[in-house]
């Protein structure tokens, strides 16, 4: 099965229980590349991230975790996800070691004109933390420094997943009708090279922070 069809089949399934709205999804060109940077607020939310964009599908990074999850693992082989270590088990040395090669893999991944998703913050909003945290993480900020000539960037704002069972804040039921979803796609490849290029690392978070909080 192509990757197209991969994500639309998820596309059709997230309609089914999620009524979205999205903002700005049209304007994700199939003859572009793009480096996308969304917030992350629950476990599903970059499943319906993702998946509205199944006409330009996206290489995605993921905890190595989510790898050991049956299910989940195939599907993140299937669409060649590039798999992020676990930095708190014994091997912490060569999961660190790895890290430092993430940069290189997503440039090259770029480089060979693949889509990338990675989630700058690294992991999803802790309980009672409504707001996008991204800390001192490095990641997003050193491929912005380096970004390949031509590459996109698109910046995702997602809202509506925070209280639902795939989040760490208080579940909120919503059974019998669609939970309501709104996310925003929006390009700001200048504007996000210009912070890489004059921001330290921690001024470069606080304006992506900035962006997702508002």
């Amino acid at each position: 099965m192509s990757l197209v069809k991969f994500y639309k089949k998820f596309y059709t399934v997230c309609n089914w229980r999620y009524k979205m709205q999205t903002v700005g999804v049209e304007k994700v060109r199939e003859d572009k590349t793009y480096l996308m940077l969304p917030n992350h607020i629950s476990f599903i939310e970059p499943i319906l991230t993702f998946s509205n964009l199944w006409r330009t599908p996206f290489r995605p990074m993921a905890t190595a975790y989510l790898f050991r999850i049956p299910l989940v693992g195939w599907c993140l082989r299937h669409i060649d996800a590039i798999l992020v270590p676990d930095m708190e088990k014994k091997d912490a040395r060569a999961a660190v070691a790895y890290a430092h090669t993430l940069k290189d893999i997503a440039i090259d991944t770029l480089r060979g004109h693949r889509n990338l998703g990675i989630y700058p913050s690294g992991h999803v909003q802790y309980k009672n933390e409504y707001k996008e945290n991204l800390g001192n993480r490095r990641l997003a900020y050193e491929i912005c420094k380096e970004l390949p000539e031509g590459v996109e960037v698109l910046l995702v704002r997602s809202s509506g997943t925070e209280h639902s069972i795939t989040a760490r804040h208080k579940w909120k039921p919503c059974l019998f009708k669609r939970r309501k979803v709104k996310i925003v796609y929006e390009i700001h490849t200048e504007e996000v090279k210009q912070w890489a290029q004059t921001l330290t690392r921690r001024e470069f978070n606080e304006q992506l922070e900035k962006w997702y909080n508002q």
